[in-house]
C-alpha cells in the first residue's frame, strides 16, 4: 500500500509540477547507488519502493531519506 501511494503522489506532483526533467538526475541516481537502502538488482529504493532510475529524474521526486 505505501509503494502504490508514493508512486502516484511523485506522479501527481510531477505533472503537476510540469512534467520537469531534473537537471540532476545523474547525481541523484549516483547518490541511490551507494545508498544502503539501494536494491541494485531491481533498481528500487527499499525505503519508498520506487525505481529509482525513473524517480531521480522527476524535477519535484524527493528521496525519503532527504540525501538529495
Amino acid at each position: 500500500m505505501k509503494l502504490i501511494y508514493n508512486f502516484f503522489r511523485d506522479i501527481f506532483c510531477w505533472i503537476r509540477g510540469g512534467c520537469k526533467i531534473s537537471v540532476n538526475a545523474l547525481y541523484r541516481l549516483s547518490v541511490c547507488f551507494g545508498c544502503e537502502f539501494f536494491d541494485s538488482k531491481s533498481k528500487r529504493c527499499e525505503k519508498c519502493g520506487c525505481r529509482m532510475d525513473y524517480k531521480t529524474k522527476m524535477d519535484t521526486a524527493r528521496c525519503p531519506l532527504k540525501k538529495w
